[in-house]
């Protein structure tokens, strides 16, 4: 087995180091063909990495607290304005994955993006594209940003659901 990690996403985004664990021959094998493929990754951020390792659980208290709090706000407003969306809480992450009551998430992420939003459809993170009816919501914005992106969904999801684009969908299914 192989698991891959990354500083970036705990830490900051600008630190690209990352991790692998592995059984030592692999790790020795992975060793040998970077060494012939490059040079390394720069002295600095694995530098800085080494000093931030020992301070990792302290970095996911603060990080927690920092975003259960925005977790929550998104959950309360789309409980609050987007009633037909089904979703858990995750333990831990940065996303809420959104189930749609109905129809494509790609199609409603044209129409949330004509809304001022930005939205990440299920099939996109699919080797296989499933999740059709999934969206990957973050929670990292600010509480602002938050309560004026759902505000952005709703409106998109109300023009989504309009008659007119069922009935448009409707005439394209009978061709």
């Amino acid at each position: 087995m192989i698991t891959i990690g990354s500083l970036s996403k705990l830490l900051w985004p600008g630190l690209r180091v990352g991790c692998i664990r592995a059984s030592e021959p692999v790790i020795e094998r992975l060793a040998r063909l970077r060494s012939a493929m490059d040079l390394g990754s720069p002295l600095i951020p694995q530098a800085v990495a080494v000093r931030l390792l020992g301070s990792l659980g302290d970095v996911r208290t603060l990080r927690r607290q920092q975003l259960k709090p925005r977790r929550d706000l998104l959950a309360s407003l789309l409980h609050a304005h987007l009633r037909g969306w089904k979703f858990r809480l995750p333990a831990g992450g940065f996303f809420l994955w959104v189930e749609l009551p109905d129809g494509d998430a790609r199609e409603f992420a044209q129409v949330a993006l004509r809304h001022g939003v930005i939205v990440l459809p299920g099939p996109a993170m699919s080797v296989t594209e499933a999740h059709t009816r999934h969206l990957r919501l973050p929670f990292l914005a600010e509480p602002e940003t938050l309560r004026t992106g759902v505000a952005r969904l709703s409106a998109a999801w109300r023009d989504y659901q309009s008659a007119d684009r069922r009935e448009r969908q409707q005439s394209i299914a009978i061709v």
